[in-house]
C-alpha cells in the first residue's frame, strides 16, 4: 500500500517500525514513533526533498500515529504533519 501511495501522489513514504508488546512493554513502542517522527522533522527535506509530512496508521498503528502526533506537538512544539489518516480496515487489494 505504501508503494501504492507514492507513486500515485509523488511523495515519499517512510514506514517507521517500533518495539511492540509485550516483549517491550509501554511506552517503548510510542518513544520509537518519536524518535522516527523527529528524524523525519528534522531531515525529511534534505533526505526526501520534502518538508510536507502526513502520518498513517492502521489499528493500533492510528493510536500510535495519534499518540506521536501529541508527543510531536506538546513537548517539541512541533506541528509539522500536515494531514493525518487512521483508518481501522486494511487494504487487500495490490
Amino acid at each position: 500500500m505504501l508503494e501504492r501511495i507514492a507513486n500515485n501522489t509523488g511523495q515519499a513514504v517512510v514506514s517507521a517500525d517500533c518495539r511492540l508488546a509485550p516483549e517491550h512493554p509501554y511506552p517503548a513502542g510510542p518513544d520509537d514513533c518519536e524518535a522516527a517522527a523527529l528524524w523525519l522533522v528534522r531531515n525529511g527535506k534534505t533526505e526526501f526533498g520534502t518538508d510536507i509530512l502526513t502520518i498513517h496508521g492502521e489499528f493500533a498503528g492510528g493510536h500510535l500515529s495519534v499518540v506521536t502526533i501529541l508527543r510531536m506537538r506538546d513537548p517539541h512544539g512541533c506541528a509539522m504533519f500536515r494531514g493525518a489518516n487512521m483508518s481501522m480496515a486494511r487494504s487487500t487489494s495490490a
